[in-house]
């Protein structure tokens, strides 16, 4: 089967649809989008709207969700090397265990958001907003933070070394065992930001 036809059995226009009306409807009843098992690699949605649905251990490589509203999305233990999301809304969103290496995410909002685990190596982040989320024991090496906004974050035992922060700003912030080893901090703007047993911080951010 190819893949484009799995993307019209598991990912159809009648399936978007009924998930947009149960959003619709206040998120009760049938038509929730749970995609569970499957390889819909390189599928393309630009603009979808995706809100509170939930894929789990699918291989959705290679996706396209450019300019998606994917609030309070459920992403687990997928694989989303390369995907997709610029321009998207992952405001709430919970990204457990997911491979991300080499994603875009750039002028992404990601407010509120919950990550734990996984590999966001390499992941185009410029520009994205991640007001008020949670980041946990992830992989951010060589991430492209330039310009984003980290307002009220907290970063607890990542892996930032040669990630680029460069015209980042941090406000009210708090990186806790993290490690900063040769990031680049340019222009990197702080303000009521706590640095907590992190590694390779320079000492006026200290």
């Amino acid at each position: 089967m190819s893949n484009q036809s799995r993307w019209l059995i598991y990912l159809s226009d009648s399936k978007l649809l009924a998930h947009e009306q149960w959003v619709e409807n206040g998120c009760v009843d049938d038509g929730r989008l749970i995609v569970q098992k499957r390889n819909l690699s390189r599928v393309s949605i630009p603009g979808a709207n995706l809100i509170k649905a939930q894929f789990v251990k699918c291989n959705l490589s290679g996706a396209n969700f450019r300019g998606s509203d994917l609030t309070s999305i459920e992403l687990l233990e997928c694989n989303l090397k390369d995907a997709t999301f610029s321009l998207s809304t992952l405001d709430k969103a919970i990204i457990q265990d997911c491979s991300m290496s080499g994603a875009y995410l750039n002028a992404t909002s990601l407010k509120g958001a919950f990550l734990q685990g996984g590999n966001w190596s390499k992941v185009d982040l410029h520009r994205s907003d991640w007001t008020d989320a949670t980041v946990q024991s992830a992989c951010l090496k060589r991430a492209n933070f330039q310009g984003a906004r980290l307002h009220k974050t907290r970063f607890t035992n990542c892996n930032l070394q040669t990630a680029n922060l460069v015209a980042t700003t941090a406000y009210d912030t708090v990186f806790d065992r993290c490690d900063f080893r040769s990031v680049n901090l340019g222009e990197f703007i702080v303000k009521n930001t706590i640095f907590y047993n992190c590694t390779g911080i320079p000492k006026g951010l200290r």
